[in-house]
């Protein structure tokens, strides 16, 4: 009589196969959710900042008339057309503080030439540079 035996090592037909996912996978799906967490918070933060930066340049354009009308429109021989470097504060609403300064030069009795610059205080940052000139005549 032949008897057979069972191999003990067999897989039984009857079971299912291992559901779940593999330390592998669970790795790689955890770096690929790191990788798009730390490009999206980089992204707003660099969003954020140029935000804060358009709004500052955006008030900044708003005031220049403002701070510069009055230097422009003094006379030659008002403190503020003197030949030399003057500078003045000037207050943000936020209490952000600004230096003008302006270097003043006269070219002839009639003109003078005005270079403005405009500094944040907090970092000494050059936010604005610009020149004109001034002419009064008869």
């Amino acid at each position: 009589m032949i008897t057979c035996q069972k191999n003990r090592f067999a897989r039984k037909s009857n079971t299912t196969p291992p559901s779940g996912f593999t330390l592998l996978e669970v790795m790689v799906a955890g770096s690929l959710f790191m990788i798009f967490v730390v490009f999206w918070s980089t992204v707003f933060t660099q969003g954020m900042r140029q935000w804060e930066q358009r709004q500052e340049t955006t008030w900044i354009a708003n005031s220049l008339d403002a701070w510069t009308a009055p230097i422009k429109s003094a006379t030659f021989e008002d403190s503020t057309l003197t030949d030399g470097t003057h500078s003045q504060d000037l207050l943000r609403d936020t209490e952000e503080v600004y230096r003008l300064q302006w270097h003043v030069q006269t070219s002839s009795p009639a003109l003078k030439r005005i270079h403005f610059q405009l500094h944040r205080t907090s970092d000494g940052t050059l936010r604005h540079e610009w020149k004109t000139s001034v002419w009064q005549g008869p």
